[in-house]
């Protein structure tokens, strides 16, 4: 129990956080019990936190002090407080307000405030590259489509990678029979500044033109990711090459000779030209006459 006749003063958070982006305000409320019936006043300032996770002053915070005034028979008054809008992707950050040191007054519990601050700046991911080709071979090939970080992660995140047809693509790479199809989450530790996902181009015997599909990148969770550029496109060769096969030229060439003192005579001669591709078409015969 406080004697009534001695003033002492406490401070409790009232916005005990904001968003960076905001520069707050947070506040405080400092309180006033005991001896209140005549008018005072009080110095509060900021305070470094001693926690992993705290705002420095001159970088997240200017150092900000306050008088806080009483009126006569008044018991509470409220103080606000900001702090610096940066680019950097921070964890949330804490800073304490308190009594300044030397003061004439009675302090109480708690004697100080613990303020925080809610980073809004989002590390960016995107595809590098984004493009990407590759020929399909006599067995399935396998392809790594990376993405990379800003900056290192500061938590784990986790985001999603899935396969999706080439928009305006003329030819479509088809799942199942050109390329194995995903939609795969992937956490990316704490430092991380980028990873890669395997994706299998698998090997048929069909001879085709060149076909394309792609990936596209989400955020899932965990440490704020915001999705920059393109979707990866990826370009598949194909290494069946078309071919003709012609199973036979017959040429038969007919010379009708008609001599002044004998008979017609015809003479018929016939070649036969063989050659073996893989595509096979009906074969054809050529006759040539001559008459002399």
């Amino acid at each position: 129990m406080r004697p009534i006749a001695e003033t002492f003063y406490t401070i409790e958070p009232l916005i005990p956080s904001a968003r960076e982006g905001t520069m707050g305000p947070v506040s405080v409320t400092v309180y006033k019990s005991g001896n209140i019936f005549a008018a005072s006043s009080v110095q509060i300032t900021t305070v470094m936190s001693s926690s992993a996770n705290a705002a420095t002053i001159g970088t997240d915070l200017q150092t900000q002090s306050s008088t806080v005034n009483f009126a006569a028979g008044q018991t509470s008054a409220v103080t606000n407080f900001s702090f610096i809008n940066d680019a950097n992707p921070e964890p949330f950050e804490t800073f304490l307000v308190g009594f300044v040191p030397g003061q004439n007054i009675n302090i109480g519990t708690p004697s100080q405030a613990e303020l925080g601050i809610i980073d809004d700046d989002s590390v960016t991911i995107m595809f590098g590259p984004v493009t990407y080709t590759v020929t399909e071979g006599d067995s399935n090939v396998m392809l790594n489509i990376t993405f990379v970080t800003s900056q290192p992660l500061l938590e784990a995140s986790t985001i999603r990678i899935t396969s999706i047809p080439t928009p305006g693509a003329t030819n479509q790479a088809t799942a199942g029979v050109d390329y194995v199809a995903f939609n795969q989450t992937i956490t990316l530790p704490a430092g991380s500044t980028g990873h890669y996902y395997t994706v299998t181009i698998l090997s048929n015997s069909e001879a085709e033109p060149a076909e394309q599909f792609s990936a596209s990148l989400e955020f899932v969770s965990g440490t704020p990711l915001t999705v920059t550029g393109p979707d990866a496109t990826v370009t598949i060769n194909d290494d069946d090459a078309e071919s003709l096969t012609v199973s036979s030229i017959e040429s038969t060439t007919s010379l009708n000779v008609i001599p002044s003192t004998s008979n017609a005579k015809n003479i018929s001669t016939t070649t036969s030209i063989g050659h073996s591709l893989s595509r096979i078409i009906p074969s054809y015969s050529i006759t040539t006459s001559l008459m002399t």
